[in-house]
């Protein structure tokens, strides 16, 4: 085995407990690029290792489902994941691994996979606010309040009154004022 820092997820075997840890892989990055970077670099954070397996021989083309809508589309997913990351992180792969650059420690380094959907959605919420990602947590609000009614586990939560709440209340942090009211007359 070598460890590196980076590891591309073309074939990856990541332990349950990893998993269970750092949760799953950032979305934000769909349909891919950087998120194997992310996920690596919030692994290490928890206190993982990424390592190579040097006995096995993969045979991969490159980004060819990428590229399959042309050069140009995936130069520009390329380069608005790239901004993702350096936004989520402070620094790009590049700068973390090879020139040491500090960047932000202070995530939140769980991202949830749950299959409750209403739980899930409301537990990126909880890590959006945490790390005044304002504008991506009031999108996984608005996506826990659709799921609320179908979820088992979201009356133990939190009251559906408090989540419309907090979610009028996130509103108004990024300043809207529409999108607050609209939550405020559902109440």
């Amino acid at each position: 085995m070598l460890q590196f820092p980076r590891v591309a997820f073309l074939c990856t075997l990541i332990k349950r407990e990893v998993i269970e840890k750092i949760g799953g892989l950032d979305e934000r990055f769909t349909p891919g690029n950087f998120e194997d970077d992310d996920f690596c670099l919030r692994a290490q954070l928890a206190g993982y290792k990424t390592v190579i397996a040097q006995d096995v021989f993969i045979h991969h083309f490159g980004s060819k489902s990428f590229k399959a809508d042309g050069e140009k589309k995936y130069a520009e997913r390329l380069k608005i994941n790239h901004k993702i990351f350096v936004d989520k992180w402070g620094a790009d792969p590049d700068e973390i691994w090879l020139k040491q650059k500090p960047f932000n420690h202070s995530r939140n380094l769980f991202i949830s996979i749950n299959n409750d959907e209403f739980k899930k959605s409301f537990e990126r919420a909880q890590n959006n606010i945490k790390d005044k990602e304002f504008d991506l947590a009031i999108t996984e609000l608005g996506l826990a309040i659709e799921k609320y009614d179908t979820s088992d586990k979201a009356y133990s939560i939190i009251s559906k009154e408090d989540l419309l709440l907090l979610s009028a209340n996130v509103s108004l942090i990024i300043k809207d004022l529409e999108k607050a009211n609209m939550f405020l007359k559902k109440l």
